[in-house]
């Protein structure tokens, strides 16, 4: 359906989610779900938050597929880029989080 020579090429997939193709998407990731999963527990160091934040990647790839249709960058690139998006939203809103808490904790007298 997607390459007449095997298996289809991840931009061909991509094209393929835009259109809505379930079966593209689940294909995208079995490629590359461990590699994104594998970056995110490195940086956040808890399992959960992990396969969290691997939900949010792929569901954005989604999203953005439609958008996104080039061969300027690989497959793997264009979803480590949205890989490195969504870890550092996640740091930026973790600190500010904990900041808060932090400037809580300090207001209460002891």
């Amino acid at each position: 359906a997607y390459e007449t020579t095997g298996l289809p090429n991840d931009w061909s997939l991509v094209c393929a989610m835009s259109r809505g193709d379930q079966t593209a998407a689940a294909s995208l990731y079995d490629r590359y779900g461990a590699f994104v999963y594998g970056m995110m527990l490195h940086v956040v160091r808890d399992a959960a938050v992990a396969e969290e934040l691997v939900l949010d990647v792929f569901t954005r790839a989604w999203r953005e597929a439609a958008h996104c249709i080039t061969s300027r960058i690989s497959v793997r690139d264009w979803i480590k880029l949205i890989a490195v998006t969504r870890v550092f939203a996640h740091l930026r809103t973790h600190a500010a989080e904990r900041s808060s808490m932090d400037a809580k904790a300090r207001a209460v007298p002891a």
